[in-house]
């Protein structure tokens, strides 16, 4: 079959060995694919900055309830500030760091098919999904706790003798739909959580991209399943912004039938730089991903993976 080409940068790519004190754990060697020039256009203000703002805000707002209730010793409403705590977590959920500092996991891809087919590779490099964010989580925790709470105080307030004149039916189906939708929103969370954890018990398919020898293999959601690197025949970086302004790092491989694959860079936990080094070199290099799998290789793309984490070239987004 012909050689699969790759899109790769046409400046020289620095191959330079980092010190280990500069990386946190281990050698550290910036990845020896140039940074895609796709990615190095500078972002514009987004949802990024927009959520740290509006965070630091929720932040403020409830240091000075809480100081007020300190000098007037009321601690009442502690549901309403609950909610405050809740939208500050979301807030800064949502202004997620994309600076992922993992670096890949060897693994036995029995893990990744869960036994029910042979694997095409018996050892892979798997890179994880990053997961949703945990302030978000932990916001959508908080405020579906806090939301519900404030349900149960009215239906409380509502079922009081002491107050009859408190029990309209407008205040029932009220404290009724906050507690059923913070319900709702802790579910949620505990689903999120839940996901965040995926891998943690014997059974369940890690989330990611797994690199062996003979292919590439997706798990999780809308995955691609396992791709044969002889059925790639190219591999380019791409930048996609969105309406609002933000931005996101893919990288499209292009099959032997003209469908093309996307690989979302910026939803992995090993640093879109290493990815990118990781794919492109085993599109290019029979030779050098015929090592995949191999201890020697793992060690290779772990200090890629740190190396990009240390040298990162990538602008602000």
């Amino acid at each position: 079959m012909p050689r699969a080409r790759c899109t790769l940068s046409t400046r020289p790519a620095r191959s330079n060995t980092l010190s280990e004190a500069d990386a946190d754990d281990g050698a550290a060697v910036v990845p020896p694919v140039e940074w895609p020039e796709q990615w190095t256009r500078p972002p514009r203000v987004s949802r990024a900055v927009f959520g740290r703002v509006v965070g630091w805000v929720f932040v403020g707002v409830l240091v000075i309830v809480v100081v007020w209730r300190i000098a007037t010793g009321r601690f009442d409403a502690l549901a309403g500030d609950a909610v405050v705590a809740g939208l500050a977590l979301l807030a800064f959920g949502v202004s997620q760091p994309r600076r992922p500092r993992g670096t890949p996991e060897f693994v036995n891809s029995v893990v990744l098919t869960r036994g029910v087919t042979a694997p095409n590779d018996s050892w892979v490099h798997l890179i994880r999904d990053r997961g949703t964010n945990a302030l978000l989580v932990a916001g959508i925790l908080v405020l579906g706790a806090a939301i519900a709470a404030g349900g149960v105080l009215g239906l409380l307030a509502v079922a009081d003798p002491a107050h009859p004149s408190e029990g309209s039916v407008l205040r029932v189906i009220g404290s009724a739909l906050c507690l059923a939708g913070g319900a709702a929103l802790f579910v949620l969370g505990a689903l999120l959580w839940r996901g965040r954890s995926r891998n943690a018990s014997f059974g369940r398919a890690p989330s990611g991209l797994a690199l062996g020898a003979h292919g590439t293999l997706s798990t999780g959601p809308a995955s691609e399943g396992f791709v044969p690197w002889e059925s790639i025949r190219a591999a380019r970086a791409e930048r996609r912004e969105d309406a609002r302004g933000d931005a996101s790092r893919w990288i499209l491989l292009t099959r032997d039938t003209g469908d093309e694959i996307s690989v979302p860079a910026d939803a992995l936990v090993v640093h879109p730089w290493a990815v990118w080094a990781m794919i492109a070199s085993a599109v290019n290099d029979p030779e050098w991903r015929a090592r995949l799998g191999t201890g020697a290789a793992h060690d290779e793309l772990s200090a890629w993976s740190r190396g990009a984490t240390v040298a990162d070239p990538a602008p602000r987004w």
